[in-house]
């Protein structure tokens, strides 16, 4: 199993600049870039899945879904220093 940080899937979305047209294209893509059992870990949850990681993001405000269900990066989105913790 792999696991990864969160912010890799942040990292991958601002590399990309890549907006998705849906929640399943972006778990998608998600599973795609890492493998479709990858677990990811953040400050304050851990083991989540890709569709858990999604749930996070949008709670955390890191991205956001329009009115048309495409889904990015908040504007507003800022990273926690992950050095600062231990994961």
């Amino acid at each position: 199993m792999n696991e990864l940080h969160i912010h890799d899937v942040l990292r991958m979305m601002q590399d990309t600049q890549k907006t998705y047209n849906s929640r399943e294209a972006f778990v998608e893509d998600i599973k795609e870039q890492f493998g479709s059992d990858v677990r990811f870990n953040a400050c304050s949850s851990t083991n989540m899945d890709a569709n858990e990681a999604f749930d996070f993001l949008i709670m955390k405000n890191k991205i956001s879904i329009d009115t048309s269900e495409n889904v990015s990066l908040d504007p507003n989105m800022k990273m926690c220093d992950e050095n600062k913790h231990s994961h």
